[in-house]
Formats: structure tokens, sequence, C-alpha cells
């Protein structure tokens, strides 16, 4: 199928030909990253597509890198083969041994890449990378197109200079785009437009509270919230009504989230190098409690992956609520010391409601979203970036 750009673009593939030869050329500044910022439903995929035929690129020669597992997982399931995360691609994980098993990694920026042939490197999500791993990717002096979507929620990992000043800036929704229910609430909650209660489509339903029913939550495979304590109530009604568990501690098959950076934990699944970061989601694979420390000795899968997190020990303290306050702080402190020393203690939490915050990066098939306003200046990024975490169906609740 032809497809035919907008006038902006066409100007973006025009003006990245030109920033790419001149870098190819005579190295006039390869620190300098080609920035394309847009909206969804604005095309940016397809300007970068655009862009890679233009400039004759094989597959090898061209690298997609996202800062998180969770979002190369959704380049891979887009098509996009040559994918990785940043810290694969830059970093070699230095496994360090204990007791004659590997209990953690060390990273450590690499001489050069392992695939010599990468001409272009694109940063997709590119807000997501601060300022250390900016620098540390543009060491290797390869041309970096930047892409990503200025109108969503600033990201955990702090400040970013990878959007600012945008080469190009993309905010007209493409053809393709109009007609998705999406996509055109997206746009409302963007401009802080009113949304109606209805139908959009066959794909999005807007409803007040009290129209809330216990099959949206069953079909929804992530409940996405503003407030931590909505998220806390949410994931225990969830486990109750829709799970059927009444035990508070997690259990064996249980969604977990994240809740720390962990870069010494390490895994490599699907092709995806997949550090143990905060927003990582999956499944409880196995537990065995230690009554005295309040830790759990387990292994837990990511949501897309393959493989598992093994000898974990994650803090039971976040689900074990009022009952701290039972609890001799120092004795359990005293009990936990020689884990916390030797192989150090994770934080999750449950995973089938999270907050925006923690969603970022990611896309989930069917999408319960429950509206709160946490501060208003920032509302309508909060409601935008919700709303396209959507890839199929949308519940929102206003």
């Amino acid at each position: 199928m032809t497809i035919t750009l907008t006038a902006k673009q066409g100007q973006a593939v025009i003006d990245a030909k030109k920033w790419f030869t001149r870098n190819e050329t005579n190295g006039k500044d390869p620190n300098r990253m080609f920035k394309i910022a847009g909206f969804a439903g604005t095309g940016k995929t397809t300007v970068v597509s655009e862009i890679i035929g233009e400039l004759g690129l094989s597959e090898d020669e061209v690298v997609t890198v996202a800062y998180t597992g969770m979002a190369t997982s959704v380049l891979m399931r887009k098509g996009n083969k040559n994918a990785s995360t940043i810290h694969k691609l830059i970093y070699d994980a230095v496994p360090i041994e204990e007791g004659g098993n590997v209990t953690k990694f060390e990273f450590t920026l690499k001489d050069e890449l392992d695939n010599k042939k990468i001409k272009l490197i694109v940063l997709d999500e590119a807000s997501m990378a601060n300022e250390e791993i900016l620098t540390d990717l543009k060491s290797f002096r390869i041309p970096i197109i930047a892409v990503g979507d200025t109108g969503q929620l600033e990201p955990i990992s702090g400040a970013s200079s990878a959007l600012i000043d945008p080469d190009v800036f993309l905010d007209e929704i493409v053809r393709q785009a109009l007609d998705n229910p999406i996509i055109y609430l997206s746009m409302l909650a963007r401009q802080g437009q009113h949304i109606q209660y209805g139908q959009y489509g066959d794909s999005v339903q807007v409803v007040s509270r009290e129209h809330m029913t216990l099959d949206m939550f069953s079909l929804a495979d992530q409940i996405i919230a503003g407030r931590n304590a909505t998220v806390q109530g949410l994931n225990k009604y969830y486990r109750n009504n829709i799970m059927n568990i009444q035990n508070p501690n997690p259990i064996v098959g249980d969604k977990l989230i994240c809740l720390k950076n962990d870069w010494n934990y390490f895994i490599e699944s699907n092709g995806i190098g997949i550090p143990l970061v905060n927003g990582l989601l999956g499944t409880l694979t196995d537990k065995n409690a230690h009554s005295k420390t309040l830790l759990y000795h387990s292994s837990f899968r990511p949501i897309f992956a393959d493989k598992e997190f093994h000898n974990l020990y994650i803090d039971g303290v976040p689900f074990v609520g009022d009952y701290m306050e039972e609890l001799n702080e120092k004795r359990l402190y005293l009990f936990r010391k020689p884990i916390i020393e030797s192989k150090g203690i994770q934080s999750f939490d449950f995973g089938y409601a999270i907050t925006c915050h923690k969603s970022q990066g990611s896309e989930f098939n069917n999408l319960l979203l429950i509206n709160e306003v946490l501060n208003r200046r920032s509302h309508p990024k909060w409601l935008y970036t919700g709303i396209t975490r959507a890839k199929e169906n949308l519940i929102l609740v206003l």
C-alpha cells in the first residue's frame, strides 16, 4: 500500500536525510540527535520507516532501542525484529558469582557494539532515557534518531533532553488514525476538552463510576488509576472478586509490579535484555516465605518474557499493611541484615491495577482506566497518557 505523507512528514524525511548525510560524510556533529516528536496517531513510526527507506539502509544496519524491556517487547510485537533494550545494546552484563552461583550483574559500557554493521540507532520512547544513558549512547558516535510523544507525562526516571527542541513536531492526525476511537479520545484529553459518556465505535466505552460492572474488571488485562490509595483498593477488589483470592499476601500466580530499579538483576528473554526495573509487570512463579524476616524467596516472570528472575528476596512488608505496627522493627532489621548485605531486597506490589506513571512505555490490549484528577495543571497529560496505553479496547471511567 502506497502511503502519502503529510507536508510535515515529508519535510521530516528530507531534513533527516540531510542530517544523516552530513554526519556520514564529514562527521559534522555525531552527538546531535535528530529529534522527532509527535502525538499519538501522527505517524511517527511511518516517518521513521520512510527515513530508513530513503537512506537505503538494510535491516542489519538499523537498530531500534527502548529504555525498558516492556517498551522493547511492544516494538517487537509490531514487527521490529531488530529491537533491543538500550542496556543490551551498549552495556556488557558482567556476572558476579557467590558460592558458585551467579547472584547479580554489573553493567559496563562496551568498547564497541556487537553488530559492527549498525549505521543508525532509533531511540523509541526517547523521553524515558535519562542524561547518563543518552551520553553513553552517543559515545559510540553513531547517528541517533530520537522519537517520542511530548504529550505524555514526564518519565519516572527523571529529566531528559531527548525531545527538547525537536527537529520536527508532528501534530496532525493522519488519515489512517482518524477513525480510531482511542486516538479520538486522546485528542480530546490532550486539548482539555469535555469527554461525554457513551460508546465510541466498537472498542471504546466511557462510563460513570456508578455504571461500572464486574465484567469490566474481568475483561481488562490492565487497570490504571491515579492515586496510590485507589490502586491499592482496586488490587484488593480484583484479587477478592475476580481472582477469588482472599489471602492478603501474594501467592504463586499473582500479578506483581516491580517498585524500584535494580540493575544488578538481569535476564535475557526472546532476544531482549531485561533488567529488573521500576514498573516491570509480571507473575510470581515461585515463593517461599521467611516468617522471621517478612521476605519471600521468589521467582518472577515478566508478562512478555519466557524466562524468569530467580533467587529474588521480595519485601513482604508492603503486603501486610497495618500489621507492621505490631512488629519490632529493630528485631526485623537484624534478621534481614545478612540478606540486605549479600543479596539485596526487591520491592514489589500487586500489579492488577497500577498508576499511570508506572504504565509508561507499555500498551495493553484491554484497558480499564479510572480517571482521577491529581493535579489540574498536569491532568490533560495524565489522561492523555492513560488513554494512549490502550491498544485495542478501552473502558474509561469518568
